[in-house]
Protein backbone atom coordinates (compact mmCIF):
# COMPACT_ATOMS: atom_id res chain seq x y z
CA UNK A 1 0.00 0.00 0.00
CA UNK A 2 1.36 3.51 -1.18
CA UNK A 3 2.12 5.54 1.88
CA UNK A 4 -0.11 8.78 2.31
CA UNK A 5 1.10 11.94 1.26
CA UNK A 6 2.09 15.01 3.22
CA UNK A 7 -0.58 16.97 2.16
CA UNK A 8 -3.72 13.54 3.03
CA UNK A 9 -1.79 13.49 6.27
CA UNK A 10 -2.13 17.14 6.80
CA UNK A 11 -5.86 17.29 5.93
CA UNK A 12 -6.96 13.65 8.04
CA UNK A 13 -5.37 15.21 11.25
CA UNK A 14 -7.08 18.16 10.84
CA UNK A 15 -10.34 16.57 10.00
CA UNK A 16 -9.09 14.58 13.21
CA UNK A 17 -8.20 16.85 15.89
CA UNK A 18 -10.26 19.89 14.62
CA UNK A 19 -13.42 19.21 12.26
CA UNK A 20 -14.33 15.75 14.80
CA UNK A 21 -14.22 17.86 17.76
CA UNK A 22 -16.19 20.48 16.50
CA UNK A 23 -18.98 18.32 15.04
CA UNK A 24 -19.20 16.56 17.91
CA UNK A 25 -19.56 19.77 20.05
CA UNK A 26 -22.02 21.62 17.45
CA UNK A 27 -24.54 18.04 17.33
CA UNK A 28 -23.67 17.86 21.70
CA UNK A 29 -25.28 21.39 21.39
CA UNK A 30 -27.80 20.90 19.43
CA UNK A 31 -29.07 17.81 21.46
CA UNK A 32 -29.13 19.54 24.62
CA UNK A 33 -31.74 22.33 23.11
CA UNK A 34 -33.97 19.56 22.01
CA UNK A 35 -33.56 17.84 25.34
CA UNK A 36 -33.69 20.74 27.53
CA UNK A 37 -36.45 19.59 29.89
CA UNK A 38 -35.83 16.07 29.96
CA UNK A 39 -35.22 14.20 32.99
CA UNK A 40 -33.44 11.03 33.39
CA UNK A 41 -33.21 7.97 35.31
CA UNK A 42 -29.44 7.31 35.51
CA UNK A 43 -28.18 3.29 35.78
CA UNK A 44 -24.56 4.35 37.24
CA UNK A 45 -22.17 0.72 36.36
CA UNK A 46 -19.34 1.47 38.36
CA UNK A 47 -16.40 -1.01 40.16
CA UNK A 48 -12.59 -0.73 40.49
CA UNK A 49 -11.28 -0.04 37.05
CA UNK A 50 -10.23 -3.10 35.05
CA UNK A 51 -12.93 -5.18 37.06
CA UNK A 52 -15.25 -5.34 33.98
CA UNK A 53 -17.58 -2.06 34.18
CA UNK A 54 -17.28 -1.83 30.53
CA UNK A 55 -17.84 -4.82 29.57
CA UNK A 56 -20.87 -4.73 31.53
CA UNK A 57 -21.45 -1.27 30.33
CA UNK A 58 -21.84 -1.70 26.52
CA UNK A 59 -23.33 -5.16 26.79
CA UNK A 60 -26.17 -3.47 28.87
CA UNK A 61 -26.41 -0.50 26.29
CA UNK A 62 -26.05 -3.07 23.42
CA UNK A 63 -29.28 -5.15 24.24
CA UNK A 64 -31.12 -2.31 25.97
CA UNK A 65 -32.52 0.91 25.55
CA UNK A 66 -30.80 3.98 26.82
CA UNK A 67 -30.98 7.28 25.72
CA UNK A 68 -27.46 8.21 25.90
CA UNK A 69 -24.50 6.24 27.11
CA UNK A 70 -21.32 7.94 29.09
CA UNK A 71 -18.36 6.60 29.53
CA UNK A 72 -16.19 7.63 32.24
CA UNK A 73 -18.44 10.34 32.66
CA UNK A 74 -16.26 12.40 35.56
CA UNK A 75 -14.26 12.74 32.59
CA UNK A 76 -17.01 14.01 30.26
CA UNK A 77 -18.53 16.47 32.26
CA UNK A 78 -17.56 20.13 32.04
CA UNK A 79 -14.72 20.60 33.32
CA UNK A 80 -16.19 23.82 35.20
CA UNK A 81 -17.68 21.73 37.29
CA UNK A 82 -16.67 20.10 40.85
CA UNK A 83 -17.37 16.76 39.52
CA UNK A 84 -14.69 16.64 36.72
CA UNK A 85 -11.60 14.68 37.07
CA UNK A 86 -8.54 14.21 34.93
CA UNK A 87 -7.47 10.66 34.36
CA UNK A 88 -5.34 9.08 36.75
CA UNK A 89 -2.26 9.19 34.91
CA UNK A 90 -1.81 12.89 35.47
CA UNK A 91 -1.36 11.87 39.52
CA UNK A 92 1.89 10.94 40.85
CA UNK A 93 0.52 8.55 43.17
CA UNK A 94 -2.07 6.03 44.02
CA UNK A 95 -3.34 8.85 47.28
CA UNK A 96 -3.15 11.76 45.46
CA UNK A 97 -5.85 10.26 42.87
CA UNK A 98 -7.91 8.63 44.98
CA UNK A 99 -7.94 12.14 47.12
CA UNK A 100 -8.65 13.99 43.75
CA UNK A 101 -11.66 11.77 43.54
CA UNK A 102 -13.47 11.92 46.61
CA UNK A 103 -16.74 13.64 47.22
CA UNK A 104 -16.05 17.41 49.23
CA UNK A 105 -18.13 18.91 52.30
CA UNK A 106 -18.98 21.63 49.89
CA UNK A 107 -19.97 19.74 46.97
CA UNK A 108 -24.27 20.92 45.87
CA UNK A 109 -26.26 18.59 45.07
CA UNK A 110 -28.04 20.87 43.07
CA UNK A 111 -25.08 21.98 40.58
CA UNK A 112 -24.15 18.31 40.32
CA UNK A 113 -27.28 17.31 39.06
CA UNK A 114 -27.07 20.02 36.65
CA UNK A 115 -24.14 19.56 35.17
CA UNK A 116 -25.03 15.82 34.82
CA UNK A 117 -28.11 16.51 33.28
CA UNK A 118 -26.25 18.86 30.83
CA UNK A 119 -23.88 15.70 30.06
CA UNK A 120 -26.93 12.95 29.31
CA UNK A 121 -28.63 15.61 27.26
CA UNK A 122 -25.77 16.49 24.56
CA UNK A 123 -25.71 13.16 23.88
CA UNK A 124 -29.41 11.94 24.66
CA UNK A 125 -31.13 10.24 21.51
CA UNK A 126 -34.67 8.23 21.38
CA UNK A 127 -36.96 8.68 24.12
CA UNK A 128 -35.93 6.33 26.67
CA UNK A 129 -35.34 8.41 30.47
CA UNK A 130 -32.45 6.19 31.48
CA UNK A 131 -29.26 6.86 31.13
CA UNK A 132 -26.17 4.88 31.32
CA UNK A 133 -23.38 6.34 33.05
CA UNK A 134 -20.29 4.41 33.86
CA UNK A 135 -18.08 5.61 35.98
CA UNK A 136 -15.34 3.12 37.55
CA UNK A 137 -12.91 4.40 40.89
CA UNK A 138 -15.31 7.62 41.08
CA UNK A 139 -18.81 6.47 41.01
CA UNK A 140 -17.37 4.14 43.74
CA UNK A 141 -16.24 6.64 46.24
CA UNK A 142 -19.44 9.40 44.98
CA UNK A 143 -22.51 6.65 45.27
CA UNK A 144 -23.66 8.45 48.46
CA UNK A 145 -23.70 11.71 46.44
CA UNK A 146 -24.55 11.08 43.58
CA UNK A 147 -27.90 8.56 45.13
CA UNK A 148 -28.33 12.23 46.60
CA UNK A 149 -28.58 13.75 43.30
CA UNK A 150 -30.74 11.34 41.30
CA UNK A 151 -33.58 9.58 44.21
CA UNK A 152 -34.40 7.66 41.05
CA UNK A 153 -30.76 6.18 39.88
CA UNK A 154 -29.55 2.54 40.20
CA UNK A 155 -25.98 1.73 40.76
CA UNK A 156 -24.49 -1.72 39.47
CA UNK A 157 -21.49 -2.56 40.94
CA UNK A 158 -19.07 -4.62 39.24
CA UNK A 159 -16.43 -6.61 41.34
CA UNK A 160 -13.57 -8.90 40.03
CA UNK A 161 -10.76 -11.16 41.88
CA UNK A 162 -8.66 -8.84 43.48
CA UNK A 163 -5.46 -10.88 42.21
CA UNK A 164 -6.67 -9.98 38.77
CA UNK A 165 -7.81 -6.67 39.33
CA UNK A 166 -4.87 -5.31 41.23
CA UNK A 167 -2.41 -6.49 38.94
CA UNK A 168 -4.08 -4.92 36.13
CA UNK A 169 -4.01 -1.80 38.28
CA UNK A 170 -0.55 -2.07 38.22
CA UNK A 171 0.23 -3.29 34.62
CA UNK A 172 -2.31 -0.88 32.72
CA UNK A 173 -2.17 2.61 34.74
CA UNK A 174 1.44 4.10 35.24
CA UNK A 175 0.44 5.92 38.44
CA UNK A 176 -0.25 2.50 40.41
CA UNK A 177 2.55 0.68 38.45
CA UNK A 178 5.00 2.99 39.73
CA UNK A 179 3.61 2.62 43.29
CA UNK A 180 3.91 -0.39 45.75
CA UNK A 181 1.80 -3.03 45.80
CA UNK A 182 0.48 -2.75 49.32
CA UNK A 183 -1.12 0.55 48.04
CA UNK A 184 -2.49 -0.68 45.32
CA UNK A 185 -4.26 -3.27 47.40
CA UNK A 186 -4.96 -0.56 49.97
CA UNK A 187 -6.64 1.38 47.07
CA UNK A 188 -8.91 -1.65 45.99
CA UNK A 189 -10.11 -2.24 49.43
CA UNK A 190 -10.77 1.54 50.60
CA UNK A 191 -13.03 2.05 47.42
CA UNK A 192 -14.91 -0.56 47.84
CA UNK A 193 -15.06 -0.43 51.32
CA UNK A 194 -16.52 2.57 51.02
CA UNK A 195 -19.25 1.91 48.73
CA UNK A 196 -20.70 -0.30 51.11
CA UNK A 197 -20.37 1.85 54.13
CA UNK A 198 -22.58 4.52 52.17
CA UNK A 199 -25.01 1.88 50.00
CA UNK A 200 -26.26 1.14 53.31
CA UNK A 201 -28.89 3.90 52.64
CA UNK A 202 -29.56 3.04 49.86
CA UNK A 203 -29.35 -0.98 49.75
CA UNK A 204 -32.65 -1.22 47.56
CA UNK A 205 -30.87 0.81 44.69
CA UNK A 206 -27.83 -1.56 44.28
CA UNK A 207 -27.05 -4.82 42.33
CA UNK A 208 -23.77 -6.62 42.43
CA UNK A 209 -22.12 -8.04 39.75
CA UNK A 210 -19.22 -10.64 40.21
CA UNK A 211 -17.67 -10.24 36.62
CA UNK A 212 -16.30 -14.35 36.75
CA UNK A 213 -20.06 -15.10 37.11
CA UNK A 214 -20.59 -12.68 34.94
CA UNK A 215 -18.35 -13.96 31.87
CA UNK A 216 -19.72 -17.67 32.91
CA UNK A 217 -22.64 -17.45 31.90
CA UNK A 218 -22.94 -14.06 29.83
CA UNK A 219 -26.41 -14.10 28.05
CA UNK A 220 -28.49 -15.14 31.67
CA UNK A 221 -26.50 -12.54 34.01
CA UNK A 222 -27.40 -9.85 31.45
CA UNK A 223 -30.86 -10.71 30.97
CA UNK A 224 -31.38 -11.43 34.88
CA UNK A 225 -29.91 -7.87 35.65
CA UNK A 226 -32.04 -6.43 32.85
CA UNK A 227 -35.08 -7.96 35.03
CA UNK A 228 -34.05 -6.48 38.27
CA UNK A 229 -33.48 -2.90 36.92
CA UNK A 230 -36.54 -2.98 34.81
CA UNK A 231 -35.05 -2.02 31.46
CA UNK A 232 -36.67 -2.22 28.25
CA UNK A 233 -34.79 -4.33 24.84
CA UNK A 234 -33.36 -2.01 22.55
CA UNK A 235 -35.42 -1.05 19.49
CA UNK A 236 -32.27 -0.60 17.96
CA UNK A 237 -28.65 -2.43 18.63
CA UNK A 238 -25.68 -0.31 19.10
CA UNK A 239 -22.77 -0.62 17.17
CA UNK A 240 -19.12 -1.07 18.23
CA UNK A 241 -15.97 -0.65 16.68
CA UNK A 242 -14.38 -3.20 16.31
CA UNK A 243 -11.46 -4.10 19.07
CA UNK A 244 -9.22 -7.05 18.58
CA UNK A 245 -8.96 -9.46 21.67
CA UNK A 246 -5.91 -7.75 23.20
CA UNK A 247 -5.18 -7.45 26.83
CA UNK A 248 -5.53 -3.74 27.73
CA UNK A 249 -7.57 -0.49 28.82
CA UNK A 250 -11.15 -0.72 27.68
CA UNK A 251 -13.61 -3.39 25.88
CA UNK A 252 -11.65 -5.99 23.85
CA UNK A 253 -12.39 -9.02 21.54
CA UNK A 254 -15.37 -6.67 19.49
CA UNK A 255 -15.71 -8.09 15.78
CA UNK A 256 -19.09 -7.03 13.61
CA UNK A 257 -20.25 -4.58 16.52
CA UNK A 258 -20.70 -7.93 18.97
CA UNK A 259 -18.76 -8.55 21.66
CA UNK A 260 -16.94 -11.84 22.33
CA UNK A 261 -17.23 -12.37 25.84
CA UNK A 262 -13.40 -13.36 27.25
CA UNK A 263 -13.30 -15.83 29.61
CA UNK A 264 -9.44 -16.78 30.69
CA UNK A 265 -8.39 -13.19 31.25
CA UNK A 266 -7.54 -13.84 34.96
CA UNK A 267 -5.66 -16.42 34.27
CA UNK A 268 -3.57 -14.59 32.36
CA UNK A 269 -3.27 -11.92 35.00
CA UNK A 270 -2.39 -14.30 37.35
CA UNK A 271 0.36 -14.88 35.38
CA UNK A 272 2.34 -11.95 35.80
CA UNK A 273 2.43 -12.14 39.28
CA UNK A 274 4.56 -14.05 41.44
CA UNK A 275 3.30 -16.47 44.24
CA UNK A 276 4.36 -14.50 46.95
CA UNK A 277 2.56 -11.15 45.84
CA UNK A 278 -0.32 -13.27 44.56
CA UNK A 279 -0.26 -14.46 48.49
CA UNK A 280 -0.47 -11.21 50.03
CA UNK A 281 -3.15 -10.31 47.62
CA UNK A 282 -5.17 -12.91 49.14
CA UNK A 283 -4.43 -12.73 52.63
CA UNK A 284 -5.59 -8.76 52.35
CA UNK A 285 -8.77 -8.75 50.13
CA UNK A 286 -10.44 -12.00 50.07
CA UNK A 287 -12.64 -11.30 52.85
CA UNK A 288 -13.42 -8.58 51.04
CA UNK A 289 -13.66 -10.37 48.11
CA UNK A 290 -16.17 -12.92 50.47
CA UNK A 291 -18.79 -9.75 51.19
CA UNK A 292 -18.91 -8.63 47.67
CA UNK A 293 -20.15 -12.39 46.26
CA UNK A 294 -22.26 -12.59 49.37
CA UNK A 295 -24.17 -9.45 48.49
CA UNK A 296 -24.32 -10.48 44.75
CA UNK A 297 -25.64 -14.01 45.73
CA UNK A 298 -28.58 -11.70 47.74
CA UNK A 299 -29.69 -11.02 44.21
Amino acid sequence: MSQLSLSERLRRRFRRSVLAPLDARLAGAVRRRRNARREFRPVFVTGAMGSGTTLLAFSLAQRFEFACVIAESAHQVAKRSFLHSPGVEVFPSVRSYEAAIRPRPGWRVEQARDDLLRLYRSHATGASDRALDKGPNTSLLRAGFLARCFPEGRFVVVFRDPVANVEGFRRKWRTFGGDSLDECIRFYAAIHEGFLEQAAEFADRVAFVEYEALVADYDARLEALARRLALDPARVRRRLAPRANVPGQGIRNVAGSRIGVVRDANEHAWGHLSEPEIARIREALAPLQARLRARALEG
